[in-house]
């Protein structure tokens, strides 16, 4: 979102980084070979429609989310404006700082990313 939307994020030395990829093993393969652990979630309650798996760095503020499917999924990423990301999917923004709740915020970002999905035409 840095590279997105250069005018409201700025990268610091706190800055958590989330990438995203598909489910194969050659992923997974590297992911394990270089310091990530998979996450052991029972809840998925916040998890959007196309999240498998989360990988967490050891040592490293990354996270890998493992997605169903990830062309749809970079098509609404792609889509997301400035607006919608700062109103709805930006945990640090400006207007919230200070009275989030983590758990709503979650759930909130979880089922508008779901609203996004179903605008896109999936492949299935």
């Amino acid at each position: 979102m840095a590279e997105k939307f250069p005018e409201y994020i700025k990268l610091s030395d706190s800055t958590d980084w989330d990438f995203y990829c598909s489910n194969d093993d050659k992923y997974h393969d590297f992911l394990n070979d270089n310091g990530f652990m998979k996450l052991d979630t029972p809840n998925h309650d916040y998890w959007d429609d196309f999240l498998l798996e989360i990988w967490k760095h050891e040592e490293f503020a990354i996270e890998v989310l493992i997605r169903t499917d990830v062309n749809s999924y970079k098509n609404v990423f792609e889509s997301i404006t400035p607006g919608n990301f700062i109103d709805n999917l930006w945990k640090s923004a400006p207007h919230l700082k200070g009275g989030i709740n983590k758990s709503q915020f979650k759930a909130n970002v979880c089922a508008r990313f779901n609203q996004m999905f179903l605008k896109i035409d999936l492949p299935f």
